[in-house]
């Protein structure tokens, strides 16, 4: 009997359809991944802590939009939050509700349960509005960077919306960049976040962009690939890294020096929105 082809990831993220046999083909895999458990940049053994932080603060409402098969949500809620996970995949909010021993041996080995928490898992389209002021934390992982900019701005309107004063996002991406970045974070700030150091960080960019240097931001720093003409020329890279290495210092100079107004421009009542950039 042929093996049944696994269906990719939707290159049309409002393709409701294709989420769907997209989840259906992963949980149809005889042996789960251990990419199931991802959390995204906040890993799974740092929730712990981070569910503690909030609950001091008398912070427990965290909404996971565009939750899919992660089982995020699920342990935020074990460690004592009120966590919302929603989808536009009918798979997998069933998955969401009925599943939760899925990812029993994983919480248990990051800790005992906290009575406090819950969990409910909805079917949601996050490009209509949701709950006003209800959370205070939002984290969206991987659900944001693909959409095209006129819907990455009603998406940043509604989790804007939804957020509490004074509370804050997380927008976790992966491999966004350059023009790309700029884009994502104006919808967000255009839309309800601020985004902190979003002209600092743009200027930074921008002014790489000036060198005509092909270049990738790798945990935070620009990166020459070792490809093309910069395969075998060491010389050549390394001129140009120390180039690209001049305009982040200036960078990092600029960043002691608008610290402070940047914090006076973020204000008490602000909804931060603090978008992570990862590679892979």
């Amino acid at each position: 009997m042929a093996k049944k082809r696994e269906v990719q990831m939707p290159e049309n993220w409002n393709d409701h359809s294709s989420w769907n046999a997209y989840y259906e083909s992963r949980l149809a895999r005889p042996k789960r991944d251990p990419w199931d458990h991802e959390t995204g940049a906040i890993g799974a053994e740092q929730l712990p802590q981070l569910a503690e932080e909030l609950k001091s603060r008398g912070w427990r409402a965290v909404w996971v939009p565009g939750c899919g098969l992660s089982p995020l949500a699920r342990l935020l809620s074990h460690f004592g939050l009120q966590a919302v996970a929603t989808d536009v995949s009918p798979v997998a909010i069933q998955f969401q509700r009925s599943k939760a021993g899925e990812f029993a041996d994983l919480m248990g080995r990051l800790g005992p349960a906290d009575p406090a928490g819950s969990f409910a898992a909805e079917l949601h389209d996050f490009r209509a509005r949701f709950r006003r002021e209800a959370f205070d934390l939002i984290i969206n992982v991987k659900a944001f960077q693909a959409f095209p900019v006129e819907d990455m701005s009603r998406i940043a309107g509604v989790q804007a919306e939804a957020l509490r004063k004074g509370r804050y996002a997380y927008f976790d991406t992966m491999n966004v960049q350059g023009e790309q970045r700029d884009q994502l974070e104006q919808a967000l700030e255009d839309n309800g976040f601020v985004v902190p150091l979003l002209a600092l960080n743009r200027w930074h960019r921008q002014e790489l962009h000036k060198t005509n240097i092909p270049h990738l931001f790798v945990l935070g720093q620009p990166m020459i690939p070792r490809t093309g003409e910069y395969a075998n020329d060491d010389p050549k890279w390394d001129r140009d890294m120390a180039r690209l290495r001049e305009i982040s210092a200036e960078y990092r100079s600029r960043l002691q020096a608008e610290q402070k107004a940047e914090q006076q421009r973020i204000g008490p009542d602000a909804k931060v929105a603090y978008v992570i950039y990862s590679t892979g």
